[in-house]
């Protein structure tokens, strides 16, 4: 959904550490650390102080102005009112000093309920029929005493509530809902002009009998409201893991002959079926080719058959780290537990013999033969970190269960820091203006040893247009042939669809350029783009399928090939004798790579990956790369049978949700602790019927049909509030 520019709260709470155990503008977040009121540390602008401000003379010595601070409040005045000279928010709510003292008074009567309704404004008590003329007070940071920091409340920190005005001396400057009369705007406070903003003075800001901390955004938007994640620190691994709750207590891993890089950790949650490690140790600077290098060591667990589903999505952790997310299909003998089968996978990736690895034991759970595997690899200047889990592939695939929410949470890089970092909070606000849109363009490579692929395709369609209209996207889908000639360039009959029978269709017979035995996928792309679509009219109408980009839309790529991208090869087997680094060193590649980098589209991939495919296939190391280089996946077409492909199309439509949000957060979350709420409701987090997150893009998604009861809908107010680690930036 795309989104107004909206207020962004910060708020914090920081724990203490257990030792060893997604065209969407935000205003940047306002307002220093909020500390709890028995806080004692820095104040805002870093100098530590003493109850009345000052330590070793004013401000430590260091100042000699009139305005310590420079928060627009002399010295004397700050003395008067009892704050702190060296610090602009003296009670750490985020709200200035200077912005709490001249925010517009009201009355207030204690009980609240004779409160004069509608809000009256006032200079003075005698203004007041009932109770006191009361401002913003520098000194509380809760004033109301209802739970929620007066920062949370007052969320762009302006000392108004939403744009409701105090003042109005040119007769037009109220905000909604309120009425100019003599100089003064009336009511003070209206419910058309608070924009989901509360009354920091005011336990129940519109007077209708149910407290704020209840209802609108601040159902989510105060600490009380989220789940404080189980923290686990280890000096060896130099990590900090925050894990859900319903993981209970990690356990650490006794490891024999243990290199100073290593350390490891298990966690389960039984209920779900989940089993999951984290692991560092030793590795290469590169997270695809260490992944590549683990995939191939996981492969030595007895009896195992592994296969890749969504191969190595690239992304950067919130701290700055290369990392790698991939998600693999594992078949193993009948009556295998996901805890049997992540022990076992430890040890394969671990470089140690299985006795010297001691791995704690609470039982086995999450029994069967099948079993869907996610591992984020992250690679550290010093280390690598992998982070597993695995569940039996029914329980991650049933929407209805919270396993693949769960396996994702410990998985996608947002649960790890580097060790000794404590958590703060966040709430994002934002109002919706549409859908997200994204638009799919299905590349086939048409030569004959394709058809069975292309009919395993179109028998698919069901399921991908099915999760397509439950995930919010308003897509297309088009089709064409890829051949590598610049004439004749054009999707299958002219345009896009939504229709999944004419779908399968152009699937099982593509139409579009020939040339290069129209094995030549990457090639065809570019010049669809650079001789079609971006040319095209921009298409601007609801349902006009035309060939044009439509504004705000990603572009999506899927490439399906079982050969190398004929324009890159010299002969017709020359990719099972070349690397990915030799055929990346072609002179036909770069320009490729360039286009795809700057173009803004996403590339995935049916394709021939080595070493699954080399036999059957020539390896598709063009495809591969431009697909890893620019943040998309593949999985490999000789071992794609329906259930690879559901379970790809599925991660595939994830990364699209992700990548089309304008939901995109402010800080990279934990993402177990995320809660959102829509208008007046929390929204649950649900792969069926709810909203979830992508890692990748950092953005809030909903797998939601537009006839769902709690579909975000245009001009509907939406708050997203998490923990995050405290040296996590603010993302611009």
């Amino acid at each position: 959904m795309k989104s107004t520019p909206a207020r962004v709260a910060r708020y914090a709470f920081v724990f203490a550490l257990v030792a060893s155990l997604s065209v969407l503008a935000l205003f940047p977040a306002c307002g220093g650390k909020v500390f709890n009121s028995d806080d004692t540390g820095p104040t805002s602008d870093g100098v530590q102080s003493d109850s009345d401000g000052q330590t070793g003379g004013l401000c430590n010595g260091t100042c000699s102005s009139n305005d310590c601070d420079a928060d627009g409040l002399d010295n004397a005045q700050e003395a008067a009112l009892g704050t702190d000279p060296c610090a602009s928010d003296s009670d750490g709510d985020g709200i200035p000093d200077k912005v709490e003292v001249d925010a517009p008074k009201i009355c207030v009567a204690s009980p609240e309920s004779d409160t004069p309704r509608p809000i009256q404004g006032c200079q003075q008590d005698s203004d007041c029929p009932k109770g006191k003329c009361v401002g913003f007070d520098p000194t509380n940071k809760d004033q109301d005493g209802d739970g929620i920091v007066d920062g949370e409340e007052d969320r762009d920190h302006n000392g108004l509530i939403g744009n409701c005005k105090a003042l109005c001396p040119q007769g037009n400057e109220c905000g909604d809902g309120q009425t100019c009369n003599a100089g003064k705007c009336t009511p003070v406070i209206d419910a058309k002009c608070i924009g989901g903003e509360t009354d920091p003075r005011l336990a129940d800001t519109d007077g209708n009998g149910t407290p704020d901390k209840n209802e609108g955004t601040n159902l989510v938007c105060n600490t009380n409201a989220l789940i404080n994640p189980t923290l686990d620190t280890n000096q060896g691994g130099d990590w900090t893991v925050a894990l859900d709750p319903a993981f209970g207590t990690p356990r650490q891993v006794t490891i024999t002959n243990v290199q100073p890089t290593e350390a490891a950790l298990v966690f389960d949650d039984a209920a779900a079926g989940v089993a999951g490690f984290v692991l560092s140790k030793a590795g290469l600077a590169d997270p695809i080719k260490q992944d590549e290098a683990d995939e191939q060591l996981m492969a030595n667990v007895a009896g195992a058959a592994i296969t890749g589903v969504f191969n190595r999505q690239s992304f950067k952790t919130y701290d700055g780290f290369d990392a790698v997310t991939s998600q693999r299909l594992v078949t193993i003998a009948a009556g295998t537990s996901a805890d049997v089968l992540r022990d076992q996978l430890l040890v394969s990736v671990s470089g140690h013999a299985a006795g010297e690895v001691s791995i704690p034991q609470v039982g086995s759970h999450g029994q069967g033969s099948r079993f869907t595997l996610l591992v984020t690899t992250v690679a550290r200047p010093d280390r690598v970190i992998l982070l597993l889990a695995v569940s039996p592939q029914p329980s991650f695939d049933d929407v209805s269960k919270p396993t693949a929410i769960r396996m994702r949470d410990a998985t996608n890089g947002t649960a790890l820091a580097k060790k000794g970092f404590g958590l703060d909070a966040e709430c994002d606000k934002f109002q919706v203006d549409s859908l997200p849109v994204a638009d799919f363009v299905w590349l086939i490579d048409t030569s004959g040893s394709m058809s069975d692929d292309q009919a395993l395709i179109a028998s698919s369609a069901t399921e991908f247009f099915t999760r397509l209209k439950a995930s919010s996207i308003d897509f297309r889908v088009g089709v064409m042939r890829a051949g590598c000639n610049a004439s004749g360039v054009s999707l299958n009959t002219g345009k896009f669809t939504t229709d999944q029978n004419m779908f399968s269709s152009w699937i099982t017979s593509p139409t579009g350029p020939t040339g290069c035995e129209n094995e030549a996928p990457i090639t065809a792309g570019k010049n669809l783009y650079e001789t079609v679509l971006s040319t095209a009219p921009p298409v601007t109408q609801p349902g006009d399928m035309s060939m044009g980009l439509r504004p705000g839309a990603k572009l999506i790529y899927v490439f399906v090939t079982d050969e190398e991208e004929r324009p890159l090869q010299s002969s017709d087997v020359e990719s099972r004798t070349l690397t990915q680094a030799q055929f990346e060193a072609k002179a036909a590649f770069g320009p490729l790579l360039s286009f795809y980098k700057q173009s803004g589209i996403i590339p995935f991939g049916m394709i021939a990956l080595a070493p699954a495919c080399t036999q059957k296939a020539e390896p598709s190391w063009g495809a591969k790369a431009i697909i890893e280089k620019v943040g998309g996946a593949s999985w490999p077409i000789c071992q794609t049978d329906k259930t690879i492909l559901n379970a790809a199309l599925n991660a595939m439509i994830t990364a699209a949700q992700g990548a089309s949000s304008t939901f995109k957060l402010s800080r990279v979350p934990i993402s177990s602790t995320l809660k959102l709420a829509l208008q007046d409701k929390i929204v649950p987090r649900s792969s069926e019927k709810g909203f979830d997150y992508d890692g990748p893009n950092n953005a809030i998604i909903f797998n939601l049909a537009p006839t769902d009861p709690i579909f975000p809908k245009v001009g509907d107010n939406v708050a997203v509030s998490y923990r995050f680690f405290e040296n996590a930036p603010a993302i611009q």
